[in-house]
C-alpha cells in the first residue's frame, strides 16, 4: 500500500472497505448457498475427489468452494475497487487530513432544525434557527 502512495488514512479506508465487503457479500453467498441446500439437499454430497490425502483437501465440496468464492473472489474484487477509490481520495496531492475532533475521531457536522425558544441544556448555544451538532466517528 505504501508503494501505491496512498497514506495511512487510505490504508485504513481500504482495510475497512474490503473487510466490510467480504463480510457482507460473503454472507449473502453463504445465505444463498444455504437456501440452495434447503431446496436441493443432494448438493451437499457432490464433491471433487483429489489425490491429496489431507483431511479437508481430499474431497472438495460445497464448503470449500464457498470459502474460496468469498475470500478469493470477493476479497480480490473489493480490494481492487477500494484501492482505486483510495487512490482518488487519498492519493498524492489530495487533502488527506479530515478535520479532527477533540476525541481523535473524524469530525462531521450535521444541521438539526431547531424550533423553540432555547436549545437543550447540553447543546451549544446558537444564534439562529439552526443547531449544529458535532459528533465523532471512531
Amino acid at each position: 500500500m505504501r508503494r501505491l502512495r496512498i497514506g495511512e488514512e487510505g490504508i485504513k479506508y481500504v482495510a475497512r472497505g474490503v473487510s466490510s465487503s467480504v463480510l457482507y457479500y460473503g454472507g449473502l453467498v453463504f445465505l444463498s448457498a444455504g437456501a440452495l441446500v434447503l431446496v436441493v439437499p443432494g448438493i451437499l454430497d457432490l464433491a471433487i475427489v483429489t489425490p491429496i490425502m489431507v483431511h479437508n483437501l481430499h474431497s472438495l465440496g460445497l464448503g470449500f468452494f464457498l470459502v474460496v468464492a468469498t475470500v478469493a473472489v470477493i476479497g480480490a474484487l473489493s480490494l481492487r475497487v477500494y484501492i482505486r477509490r483510495a487512490k482518488s481520495r487519498y492519493g498524492p496531492g489530495r487533502d488527506v487530513a479530515p478535520a479532527k475532533a477533540p476525541g481523535g475521531g473524524r469530525r462531521d457536522e450535521i444541521e438539526v432544525p431547531y424550533h423553540g425558544n432555547r436549545p437543550p441544556a447540553t447543546a451549544p448555544r446558537c444564534s439562529g434557527q439552526r443547531l449544529i451538532v458535532y459528533f465523532t466517528l471512531s
